[in-house]
């Protein structure tokens, strides 16, 4: 009896045991990715004022008005990386323009009006992706690339919305402010890489878009 009760009991650890594995082994669907033949739209910067107006999160609470003319530089440094960077197709900028000044904005702006705005505004220009970038907070260094008395800080985000369901594909943070190597060791490479000098808030944001454009895969 105690042998049949043994048997019993191996035959019911083999079964655990291989179920287990067949579930740990079992194949695990990738993610979807983007097909080579799917075209992208990328939005000029904005910068909002409040939560209601961010695709997914939290506004930030350093954020800050960010001036036309710093946008518009910023939205000059995207194009380029974008025409350097990416193996994408993306459609001319004035497409985009366009479908900004023909659609209309939900007047509730909740977080999901605000990207069924943006998925409308790249149906209308004829995209499957598009690419919505924020400029969340652009402080300038006070001092110069010798010595600096305020670091310069970059707050933006990079948001890739699918044109077709309105979802939130993928996105990009960047929340950066230049460290002194005596506050930070850790930081000697970043410091190097920027040429051993006091970056301008704009040096941070370009980098913040060359960076976020690889990182999304763009």
């Amino acid at each position: 009896m105690k042998s049949r009760y043994c048997t019993l009991a191996a035959a019911l650890a083999l079964a655990v045991a291989l179920t287990l594995c067949a579930a740990s082994c079992a194949k695990v669907s990738p993610p979807a990715t983007i097909t080579s033949e799917a075209t992208f739209a990328a939005a000029p910067f904005v910068n909002p004022s409040q939560s209601s107006e961010v695709p997914a999160g939290m506004l930030s609470p350093e954020s800050g008005s960010v001036d036309g003319a710093v946008l518009a530089e910023m939205d000059e440094a995207l194009a380029s990386s974008l025409s350097q960077l990416t193996n994408k197709i993306f459609l001319p900028p004035g497409r985009v323009k366009e479908c900004l000044a023909k659609t209309q904005r939900d007047t509730s702006e909740t977080r999901g009006s605000v990207r069924q705005y943006w998925s409308a505004v790249g149906k209308c220009a004829k995209a499957d992706y598009i690419l919505v970038p924020q400029a969340v907070l652009y402080r300038e260094r006070v001092g110069s690339p010798g010595g600096a008395d305020r670091p310069a800080k970059v707050i933006l985000d990079l948001y890739l919305i699918d044109v077709k369901t309105g979802g939130l594909y993928r996105h990009f943070h960047y929340d950066e402010e230049q460290q002194a190597l005596t506050d930070n060791i850790l930081e000697i490479r970043k410091f190097m890489d920027r040429g051993g000098k006091w970056v301008t808030a704009m040096d941070l944001a370009r980098e913040a878009i060359r960076k976020g454009v690889k990182e999304m895969g763009l």
